[in-house]
């Protein structure tokens, strides 16, 4: 079981993609001082305290598999092209000839799908 040095407290959603511990902690630290105030200098200390003090974390092999698998479907994501131009032409081709059939239920479900991201997206 792989074990990291972690700071207490949380790690906001943007570094939760960090590979490492340390760059989890630097892309923090880095977050909090983009806004700097008062409040923030006072949180940023204990955060620095708090990182230095420190807890062991054990990672199973089960999460480190699924963050393994979660970077790998990540980088297909990003290698995939915005436009498939082997689909687009198989639909060409089918207007072309008469034979494309829309089917409405994707269609809704595709709409529904958006709208409640869109839903989910806003309320965060």
């Amino acid at each position: 079981m792989e074990t990291r040095k972690v700071a207490t407290s949380k790690i906001p959603a943007d570094v939760a993609g960090a590979k490492t511990a340390a760059q989890a902690q630097q892309a923090a630290l880095a977050a909090s001082a983009a806004k700097p105030s008062a409040a923030q200098a006072s949180a940023t200390k204990s955060h620095a305290s708090a990182m230095s003090a420190g807890i062991n974390v054990a990672v199973s092999p089960k999460a480190r598999e699924l963050a393994d698998a979660r970077a790998k479907a990540f980088e297909i994501a990003k290698a995939t092209p915005d436009i498939r131009e082997n689909r687009v032409a198989q639909i060409k081709q089918q207007i072309a000839a008469g034979t494309y059939q829309v089917d409405p239920g994707k269609i809704a479900d595709g709409i529904a799908r958006e709208a409640l991201l869109e839903y989910l997206a806003e309320s965060k």
